[in-house]
């Protein structure tokens, strides 16, 4: 069922708090580390340097004799002591350092060179000739499913309870294209009463806004070539945000700390019985 989501939601959770703490300095300057990247806790200064370095396939060669003194002191100078900084990175990365992200770096072309196909005269000339209209921009065909979505989300429909994820996925069709699901239906108009949402009201709520957001995702261009368990792992990584900020963004403002949906049910910072 759908609601598998939900316990992935709360497992990849868990497995976020279970990981081990970053550790606070730099290992290469001893600054303040920002955080694990490409493998080992740096600082943003090292973190560019160690990516300059690759991208650039750059070298340097130690001026005194391999004997710099690396601490955060050297920020100002980073690369005249290039050298030395690059050695104590590539012994911290001594088992194989992350790269691979930053050589893709090299594949992209110089857009400051790269001449673009609308700037050619023949190109041009095909274009004016042409009575092919404008494709909608990304932003345009976003609002489009956006409202697609919403039309769903604001009719007093059910949507399928009883089908698994995998199934939902793989389906070719979409049911946000389904308009004969919203013909005999009511349309949540403006919110006058508010109602505390009960277990069953959450459940349904999520289910219904995860099974959307699923329809949604088959909608994006690159998403259906995917293959699956990366469809899933997707999915399951943005669900719970996804989720929150859906009901969110679209909460009538009834002040802070309270979430209302379309039907008038809501839920508190606060529970119930305190």
């Amino acid at each position: 069922m759908v609601l598998n989501l939900i316990e992935a939601m709360d497992m990849a959770e868990a497995a976020e708090r279970n990981q081990r703490t970053v550790p606070e300095l730099c290992a290469v300057c001893s600054d303040k580390s920002t955080g694990l990247h490409y493998g080992v806790a740096t600082c943003n200064g090292c973190k560019t340097f160690f990516r300059r370095t690759v991208v650039n396939d750059q070298h340097f060669m130690c001026k005194v004799n391999n004997d710099c003194h690396v601490d955060k002191a050297i920020q100002g100078e980073r690369d005249k002591i290039g050298y030395t900084k690059r050695r104590r990175i590539d012994d911290l990365y001594a088992d194989g350092p992350s790269t691979s992200t930053t050589a893709a770096a090299r594949q992209y072309p110089d857009s400051s060179t790269e001449q673009s196909p609308m700037s050619s005269p023949s190109s041009t000339s095909t274009q004016s000739s042409s009575s092919v209209p404008p494709r909608p921009t990304i932003i345009e065909s976003l609002i489009e499913l956006e409202a697609k979505c919403n039309k769903f989300r604001m009719a007093d429909i059910e949507l399928e309870t009883n089908v698994d994820l995998r199934t939902v996925v793989s389906r070719q069709s979409s049911i946000i294209n389904d308009e004969t699901l919203l013909k005999n239906s009511r349309t949540f108009t403006s919110v006058t009463q508010l109602v505390r949402q009960q277990s069953e009201d959450i459940v349904a709520w999520h289910r219904k806004d995860l099974l959307l957001m699923i329809e949604w995702a088959k909608e994006q261009t690159p998403f259906p070539i995917l293959p699956e368990a990366d469809k899933i792992a997707l999915l399951r990584n943005h669900a719970f945000a996804h989720v929150m900020l859906q009901q969110s963004f679209y909460s009538p403002d009834f002040g802070p700390d309270i979430i209302v949906m379309p039907n008038g049910t809501f839920m508190h910072r606060v529970p119930a019985d305190e």
